[in-house]
């Protein structure tokens, strides 16, 4: 899928990611520690453009500049929408 590079980050708009399982935890601190994502805690995207993202951290908006942007959303899931526009959903809960 999307290879992490050293210029990749990941916007959480919470103080903390404390609903993790414990593996995704461990594989999260390691691309960290490795200095292969950023880790941006307490933050809020603003804007999407085509070759940027507007994000609020700590009172302050950067730009960043991005190659690709994925939206990981809470909330119900649009299926029966996506289905009918024939999008093939596939749920694998609990699996890698």
């Amino acid at each position: 899928m999307f290879g992490l590079r050293a210029r990749s980050r990941l916007s959480y708009r919470g103080e903390a990611m404390n609903r993790l399982k414990q593996a995704n935890r461990t594989r999260l601190d390691a691309a960290v520690g490795e200095g292969k994502l950023q880790l941006m805690l307490s933050s809020e995207v603003r804007s999407i453009a085509p070759t940027s993202v507007s994000i609020s951290v700590g009172g302050k908006t950067m730009q960043i500049d991005n190659d690709a942007v994925v939206i990981c959303a809470g909330g119900v899931l649009p299926t029966a929408m996506l289905q009918s526009i024939g999008v093939r959903v596939e749920t694998k809960r609990g699996t890698a």
